[in-house]
């Protein structure tokens, strides 16, 4: 019973809402601008003008074309262009039509990764043969650590002078011999006995196998790292300087030179 009673309240709202707003509106709203006594024509709000004088766009596109003699227009002359004015255009600068560039395809050798390695390889061999020729020429001329006048402790090219240094080696007569040179003022060959005395001293200490067809680079390889090594290396240079380089000495240089053996002897006792 409820709810019947509360649809037809519903449908009575319904209906009142409607008839409601179906009335008509009679009221008038206060408006302070507003006058009853001004009354506005509707002709007010239309321009004056006359129709004749206004031509819209479609008269534009719908009028008839003029004669020449309605446009005034009879004496006249048709212009002639010259025919060769497109040669003043012509060029890259009035050419406006582009034009795409052509790649050319790549027809060159192609990266062969085989070959590349093998040429590798044989450039690899051939460095390790040049090396190796060089190594040997360089260990049998005296060294690298001696510069390029190392030659082989041959102490003379004739045979007196070679009997006399073999002599000299085994008597142990050094610092005679170079006594006498030096009142010979004969300095190149007392270096030499010097160098022969060093020679001769570190055989005694068994710091070397002395030899005369050894190098001045086997020589100084047998020391190692014998203390004795870094005057060995300076005695060797300086006589191979003096002596291969046929090197004359005044006093004073001698006796810079025979300073720094007589260091090396004294090493040496």
């Amino acid at each position: 019973m409820k709810r019947i009673k509360g649809l037809f309240l519903i449908i009575f709202l319904f209906g009142f809402g409607f008839g409601f707003a179906g009335e008509p509106d009679d009221e008038y709203y206060d408006d302070e601008y507003y006058d009853e006594d001004v009354v506005v024509d509707d002709e007010y709000f239309y321009d004056d003008y006359d129709e004749a004088e206004t031509v819209t766009e479609y008269d534009r596109n719908y009028l008839p074309t003029p004669t020449a003699e309605e446009r005034g227009q009879s004496n006249y002359s048709q212009r002639q262009l010259d025919p060769k004015f497109k040669d003043n255009y012509t060029g890259k600068r009035f050419d406006y039509d582009r034009k795409k560039k052509e790649y050319k395809p790549y027809n060159g050798p192609t990266l062969n990764l085989s070959f590349l390695f093998s040429k590798a390889v044989m450039y690899t061999v051939l460095a390790l043969i040049v090396f190796a020729i060089i190594y040997y020429i360089i260990k049998n001329s005296g060294g690298f650590a001696f510069g390029s006048d190392r030659r082989k402790i041959n102490y003379a090219s004739d045979a007196e002078q070679l009997f006399e240094d073999r002599e000299n080696i085994e008597n142990n007569d050094f610092a005679k011999l170079i006594q006498k040179a030096k009142s010979e003022n004969n300095f190149r060959l007392a270096i030499r006995y010097y160098f022969l005395w060093v020679l001769q001293s570190m055989f005694d200490k068994k710091l070397i196998d002395w030899n005369k067809d050894k190098t001045n680079f086997d020589y100084f390889t047998e020391l190692g790292k014998s203390p004795i090594s870094d005057d060995f290396f300076k005695n060797t240079h300086i006589y191979d300087y003096i002596w291969y380089g046929n090197f004359e000495l005044s006093d004073s240089e001698f006796k810079t030179a025979e300073s720094i053996f007589q260091k090396t002897l004294k090493k040496l006792k």
